[in-house]
C-alpha cells in the first residue's frame, strides 16, 4: 500500500497483520473478511482471490462519506 496516493480507501484502512495483530473493532462501520471456500458449490473448482477484490478496493477513492474500515484477513479452508 506504499504505492498507492494517500487519499485512496487502502490507506485509510486498519489491517489485521501477525506482527500488529487484531485492529479495534470497536467503531468500525465495514470489515473485509476473506473466505475461500467452495465445497459444494454448483460450480466445481471455482476458486475466487479476494487479492484481486482487495486490490481493487483498495485503488478506489472514497465518495463524500467517512466510513471506518477494517481487513481482518482470510479464513483458512476447513
Amino acid at each position: 500500500m506504499l504505492l498507492l496516493p494517500k487519499q485512496v480507501i487502502g490507506n485509510n484502512i486498519k489491517l489485521h497483520t501477525q506482527s500488529n495483530g487484531l485492529p479495534e473493532l470497536k467503531g468500525l462501520d465495514i470489515v473485509i473478511i476473506g473466505i475461500n471456500e467452495y465445497r459444494n458449490s454448483f460450480f466445481d473448482n471455482t476458486q475466487y482471490d479476494i487479492n484481486i477484490f482487495r486490490k481493487n478496493f483498495y485503488e478506489l477513492y472514497p465518495g463524500n462519506w467517512k466510513v471506518k474500515i477494517a481487513d481482518l484477513g482470510d479464513l483458512p479452508n476447513g
